[in-house]
């Protein structure tokens, strides 16, 4: 399957936004914004963990769509930093998150209990989540 995109009017839209916005001429002061060279390797790290949180959706601006799966965003904050966002992924997180709250999970007992052997880091975590297994039963 062939996607026609063209880089160049990307690059004029981003530019033009820029323009309208007045925010390519501001100082980055945006949390993404590390210019990384070889001797920081645990700040690349870093920024390749960060995440957008829901309330930095409020402040996207669109730019566009490409291959009918990702959307080009800015954040409204004086950086001109471009994101691309995964539209499947994005709904897939809002999907489980509205069903999580959402849902109850009702539970029936067995009729022999099952004793689950569990070696002493994984009794450790069944302890920390005894609430959540509890709940699920």
């Amino acid at each position: 399957m062939k996607v026609k995109f063209n880089f160049d009017k990307l690059k004029e839209k981003y530019r033009l936004l820029n323009e309208k916005t007045d925010i390519s001429s501001m100082i980055s002061e945006h949390h993404f914004n590390i210019h990384i060279d070889e001797n920081q390797n645990e700040q690349a790290e870093d920024e390749l963990r960060r995440q957008i949180n829901k309330t930095d959706f409020e402040r996207m601006q669109i730019i566009g769509q490409f291959n009918r799966g990702f959307i080009l965003v800015t954040l409204n904050d004086q950086s001109s930093q471009l994101f691309i966002v995964d539209q499947h992924a994005a709904d897939e997180i809002y999907n489980f998150h509205r069903c999580y709250e959402q849902t109850t999970v009702s539970r029936q007992p067995l009729l022999y209990p099952k004793t689950i052997p569990l070696d002493p880091s994984r009794q450790v975590l069944f302890q920390q989540h005894l609430d959540l297994f509890n709940r699920l039963g």
